[in-house]
């Protein structure tokens, strides 16, 4: 994996300025400026109000380069899509290289921006108002309400690249629906554009989003982590960059997954007389050794995903948790 920037996709765009070079990668020429400028605003205004950062670079380097993975379904592939907070920024840079199955090893330049991020807005429809007036609009209240059946979460999801001093920012968003156990059962995306851009906008997934939802399949898994926030960077830099931005580098989470350890960190509690709650247990990264008395089921070995399942009785209570990635090596889904 490349080195970390000191200079995070975050602290350029809470830096900005003044004159800058934004264009929507969808439409190209046929972009509106006003609008792309427009989601790029609401972008800075998110970061500018200190929601918390998750950089997941070693995500990345896994989606890209430690699997030859071509195609990944949104609904099927991404377990344990729990949001860790309301509203959140999540950013990666490109990886190394990217192996491919079908067309072997190819530049990072091919496929990743230079840096990338995800704005992240978590609602729960049943308690929570999201506002339609842009994304949905009054008319298409009835699509929205269908599109949350049966849905815990929903997620809006706005995606920024940048390369080559240019920001990208397409003119759109990712509409996520997630049930209880984080399962994605709904999917969709509204673009500012023609029926076509959002067919465009939907296509390019796997490079605006998919990193990001890996994450966080990741940090929710029972031997994933997101340590707490701290800047990266020396202090000389940083007071340099304070001095001539007028604002701090900001201090972000990272995600990390250890499929040595089977359990979080700490214990929770358990329900009365000794029973536990009836409680969600999140996915695990287990590896079997190909050695006798430690394959699974006696046969076989490697690092698999084992997925979300429930414990205890009823009748010791319910229990809520939330969980809050150094990437795995290999995942056999």
């Amino acid at each position: 994996m490349s080195q970390a920037p000191m200079i995070r996709l975050a602290d350029r765009i809470r830096a900005l300025n003044g004159p800058t070079t934004v264009i929507d990668p969808i439409r190209l020429e046929r972009a509106d400026p006003i609008m792309t400028r427009f989601y790029m605003q609401r972008t800075m205004d998110a970061l500018h109000r200190d929601i918390p950062i998750i950089v997941a670079d070693p995500v990345s380097e896994y989606y890209y380069n430690g699997t030859d993975r071509e195609r990944w379904d949104l609904k099927t592939d991404f377990p344990c899509v729990i949001p860790p907070f309301p509203q959140f920024w999540i950013e990666w840079t490109r990886p190394t290289q990217i192996r491919s199955v079908e067309y072997g090893i190819l530049p990072a330049t091919s496929s990743a921006f230079e840096i990338s991020g995800l704005h992240c807005v978590v609602a729960d429809p049943a308690t929570t108002r999201v506002d339609l007036s842009f994304s949905w609009g009054e008319e298409n209240r009835a699509s929205f309400v269908k599109f949350c059946e049966g849905a815990r979460f929903v997620w809006l999801l706005h995606p920024t690249g940048f390369v080559k001093n240019a920001f990208c920012v397409p003119c759109g968003t990712f509409w996520l629906a997630t049930d209880e156990a984080g399962n994605i059962i709904n999917y969709v995306v509204i673009s500012y554009g023609s029926s076509q851009d959002s067919e465009l906008l939907s296509f390019e997934a796997p490079l605006f989003i998919h990193p990001a939802i890996l994450a966080l399949t990741f940090m929710n898994l029972k031997n994933g982590t997101l340590s707490t926030p701290v800047r990266h960077s020396p202090d000389k830099f940083a007071r340099n960059w304070q001095k001539r931005k007028g604002m701090p580098l900001v201090s972000y989470r990272t995600v990390i997954v250890d499929p040595d350890r089977t359990s979080k960190p700490s214990a929770h509690s358990t329900g009365t007389g000794g029973e536990r709650a009836f409680h969600l247990v999140r996915g695990t990264i287990v590896h079997y050794a190909d050695e006798d008395g430690k394959r699974l089921f006696g046969k076989y070995h490697g690092t698999f995903l084992r997925k979300p399942h429930t414990r205890g009785t009823p009748d010791a209570g319910f229990s809520q948790h939330d969980y809050r990635v150094k990437a795995p090596k290999g995942v056999n889904q």
